[in-house]
């Protein structure tokens, strides 16, 4: 199997999953502390882990150690970088873009209504 093919196999994977209900999303809220506490707690343990890695993840990554992928190797990469073409290249980026930000619309949409049901539950 091809990384192309390995890529194209996990992307697809990737529309495949199901959504989690991480942190107790869809059920009762039922802690003896007032929200508030809760919610700046999180951030509190957001922002302590980000110190945590930016103090001892000091090691910078060589320049060659990340895979690359040869784009114009392929007919199709020629066609889209070709500079003749710029609405081909409009096409691409909105082929690619336009769903993945559709996608990501309607999962944020939905999570927020899940969430609200959750915490609606409070009231």
């Amino acid at each position: 199997m091809t990384a192309g093919l390995r890529a194209l196999a996990a992307a697809l994977l990737t529309c495949l999953a199901t959504p989690a209900s991480a942190h107790g999303f869809g059920q009762r809220y039922d802690l003896p502390i007032p929200l508030s506490f809760y919610v700046a707690g999180v951030a509190t343990a957001i922002v302590v882990s980000f110190l945590i890695v930016g103090l001892f993840v000091r090691e910078v990554p060589r320049a060659q150690t990340y895979p690359r992928i040869d784009l114009l190797a392929a007919p199709l990469g020629r066609w889209i970088a070709a500079s003749s073409l710029p609405q081909a290249q409009l096409v691409a980026a909105l082929g690619v873009i336009f769903p993945l930000v559709v996608y990501a619309a309607l999962s944020a949409f939905w999570t927020l209504r899940q969430a609200q049901r959750a915490i609606g539950h409070l009231r």
